[in-house]
């Protein structure tokens, strides 16, 4: 198939770990950036006493358009692909997570079995074994802590360039037609 359409794929699309700790910092980045064009508008229309419309684009990523009232209401209508909190959610399934450590707890939980005692509190204050398998406080916030430098520090992937002339002809020739058909855009 030519798509990746729930109807034909597999549209959860989970990324890799490697270089998660820089794609959370971009989100951070983009995210703050995007919340600054949401101040601007509501200060220009609030100043001008008149409603403004802004592009939302941060990063060369284009999120739609946001406008802002004279009387500080916002109109999220024309916001496309994040919610209209402007916040950047790069992990999970659907971009439903902002950080690494927000990952760790939900992951460690639904794919290991294993309860946090962040996301869950701790037993001794609150007499439960969550899971009931016998095992209080299974991730204390140290190892929550731990997990995620580990992956906040994995490096980025990169590109080993073959040294054979031919072999390296075929690289760039590969790369051009990803950009040409449209594969880079995204």
């Amino acid at each position: 198939t030519q798509s990746v359409s729930g109807d034909f794929s597999n549209e959860r699309n989970t990324l890799g770990m490697q270089g998660t700790g820089a794609i959370e910092m971009l989100a951070r980045e983009m995210t703050a950036e995007l919340l600054a064009i949401r101040e601007d508008a509501l200060r220009i229309a609030r100043e001008t006493g008149r409603s403004t419309r802004m592009a939302l684009v941060t990063k060369d990523v284009d999120f739609g358009f946001i406008g802002a009232n004279a009387d500080g209401t916002l109109v999220t209508r024309e916001i496309v692909g994040v919610n209209s909190d402007l916040i950047v959610r790069p992990f999970h399934q659907k971009g439903a997570v902002i950080s690494l450590r927000e990952f760790t707890n939900n992951a460690m939980n639904h794919h290991h079995g294993i309860q946090s005692v962040e996301r869950f509190g701790q037993a001794r204050t609150n007499t439960k074994d969550f899971d009931q398998d016998g095992v209080e406080d299974e991730l204390t916030v140290g190892d929550v802590t731990a997990t995620t430098i580990y992956q906040a520090g994995l490096n980025v992937p990169g590109q080993v360039l073959p040294s054979d002339p031919a072999a390296l002809r075929a690289v760039i020739r590969g790369e051009r037609t990803f950009e040409t058909v449209g594969c880079a855009d995204c």
